[in-house]
């Protein structure tokens, strides 16, 4: 066998341990998940949206992003899921008796 064709066993080789090493899936999938993370806050920064960073489960990532009108709750589980709520203006203004309202409720 010629050097080249042995390297390409051994990279074979080499590909087939890491895809048996779970270690090595864990970090691949980990690496997925931070990608879409990545990928949303880029799209938010492109698009000038100001989003902030939270949590509020253990295991996930919340990113609050508000637009006129609208707030955004975007939430990267560590199950990979990502869950979505958007939450709407009605248009409706009130004075600030209405702080009254919310604190007692």
């Amino acid at each position: 066998m010629n050097k080249e064709a042995q390297r390409g066993n051994n990279d074979f080789r080499e590909i087939c341990k890491l895809l048996r090493d779970r270690n090595f899936l864990k970090q691949e999938a980990i690496m997925d998940k931070l990608e879409k993370l990545i990928d949303v806050l880029n799209k938010l920064e492109e698009a000038n949206i100001y989003f902030q960073l939270g949590r509020v489960r253990n295991g996930s990532v919340l990113v609050e992003a508000a637009v006129p009108g609208q707030l955004w709750e975007i939430e990267f589980s560590r199950d990979g899921s990502i869950d979505v709520e958007v939450y709407k203006s009605d248009g409706n203004l009130f004075d600030e008796k209405q702080l009254e309202v919310l604190f007692k409720d």
